[in-house]
């Protein structure tokens, strides 16, 4: 099997943890991957193409209207379509930016519409959320779960445990100022420290225990964190799959996530979920993973098991199987 793959100048650091991961898993079953980028032609002796960068709705590359084989996309979201104003920065310039991209990448699905083999996307819930603010057909679109790397996120049995932690790329919809209340409500004298991974983060955070760290770090740093964390707490309002809750459970690390969207599939049951919009419930929350170690307990052990279900050679052999299908079938 062939494969086109558009390749931009730069990546999104999540998309290129997806992509790196499924190519390297597929190579080794014989995929070849022929990437191409903007001042490269549009490789012809594929069996298929592939463009896994479509993130915030974003449309395929327009190039590949002009193909001869079949197209597949992943599109990883929508929910910037449906929640704008948590996607947008700062100022009315960058909010009528952020409307404007919109409804520019709204635009150009009218071209692919109908004019696509296959749609991937990361859990059920962006699956609802695409079919319903981009108006595309259900029956193209195939819900495949992301992986982690194991051998970076592991649990250790000397881990301290001793902070709570958050991770994510900066935008409003991660409800950062949510949790940041939460902790201000916890009692200073028996509140863990608060780290925040956060690169792009835009503000200075001036409250007692908690730290920023506003630069990209290597996965194996984040790793060292996950698992000497007490809790790994994501609140966001929306996500269309949330990696870091995985990667940390499989650290045996507890998760604090958000009632509603990705973050409740794919934390189920195994997590403590929350209102978004409740700071109480999440200081609530933090303080039963501080104060209760048979809830502790019980969760590690929940969270590891959940993380079981997850690899990206899973992930790579669904995409496999879809790859092939769409070939059979185009």
């Amino acid at each position: 099997m062939r494969i086109g793959v558009w390749t931009p100048d730069k990546y999104l650091h999540s998309v290129k943890i997806y992509y790196d991961n499924i190519a390297r898993c597929l190579s080794q079953k014989g995929v070849e991957f022929i990437p191409f980028g903007k001042n490269d032609t549009l490789p012809t002796q594929v069996d298929l193409y592939w463009d896994p960068t479509c993130t915030g709705g974003k449309n395929p590359n327009k190039r590949f209207l002009k193909r001869r084989h079949p197209l597949i996309a992943t599109v990883h979201g929508a929910s910037n379509f449906s929640m704008p104003h948590h996607y947008t920065y700062k100022g009315w310039k960058q909010q009528l930016k952020g409307y404007g991209i919109n409804w520019k990448r709204k635009w150009y699905w009218r071209f692919f519409r109908n004019n696509i083999e296959g749609i991937i996307t990361v859990s059920e819930f962006a699956k609802k959320e695409i079919v319903e603010e981009l108006h595309l057909d259900m029956n193209k679109i195939q819900a495949i779960y992301h992986g982690l790397n194991k051998e970076i996120f592991y649990p250790i049995s000397n881990s301290k445990r001793d902070l709570l932690l958050h991770v994510s790329v900066f935008q409003p919809v991660k409800n950062i100022s949510t949790l940041l209340a939460a902790y201000q409500q916890l009692d200073k004298d028996s509140r863990l420290p608060l780290i925040l991974i956060v690169p792009g983060y835009p503000d200075k955070i001036e409250i007692e225990g908690v730290t920023l760290i506003s630069e990209a770090l290597p996965q194996q740093e984040i790793a060292k964190y996950m698992q000497d964390a007490k809790a790994f707490i994501l609140p966001s309002y929306r996500e269309s799959f949330g990696l870091p809750l995985i990667e940390a459970m499989a650290c045996g690390t507890p998760v604090i996530t958000s009632k509603g969207s990705a973050c409740e599939e794919i934390a189920k049951d195994d997590g403590i979920l929350c209102d978004p919009y409740q700071s109480s419930e999440w200081r609530d929350a933090m303080k039963q993973i501080i104060d209760n170690q048979s809830l502790w307990q019980s969760l590690n052990q929940k969270s590891l098991k959940r993380a079981e279900q997850f690899s990206w050679e899973k992930c790579a052999q669904e995409h496999y199987i879809y790859f092939q299908k769409m070939i059979a079938t185009s």
